[in-house]
């Protein structure tokens, strides 16, 4: 019995594959598999955790084509430029289109919405955009 419970669950040299499973289309359990732990369930609730906390403080962004934005600078002048969000070239890239008629491509982490309000638009500051409150 010892034998051929050995032999139906070691692997063949040809298919890579034990007999056991062939036969089963499983992996039978074995005693070597009640005597090492498995970490599938605490590896997935790890990183059920981790995704958790990313979310807790993740921002939710989302633009439109059109939608008022600005646009970090990267050259001398001004830190943040006011934009129109011109197309969206992937997930998280948007192609925007500067009031001087430039076309910049940023990342999203390099975008921020502009909020226009009923008479005149709010300037960012140096540590960005105005938040709404």
């Amino acid at each position: 019995h010892k034998f051929l419970m050995a032999y139906r669950n070691t692997p063949h040299t040809t298919t890579g594959v034990t007999p056991a499973e062939l036969l089963l289309g499983r992996k039978p359990k074995t005693l070597l598999d009640h005597i090492r732990p498995d970490f599938t369930a605490r590896v997935r609730s790890k990183q059920a955790r981790q995704k958790y906390q990313h979310d807790r403080h993740s921002k939710d962004r989302s633009f439109t084509v059109g939608q008022g934005i600005y646009i970090r600078n990267f050259r001398r002048g001004p830190m943040w430029l006011p934009a129109m969000i011109e197309s969206q070239q992937g997930p998280v890239s948007f192609y925007c289109r500067l009031q001087t008629g430039q076309l910049m491509r940023r990342h999203q982490d390099h975008i921020r919405d502009r909020w226009i309000g009923e008479h005149n638009e709010q300037t960012p500051t140096e540590k960005g955009p105005i938040q709404r409150e």
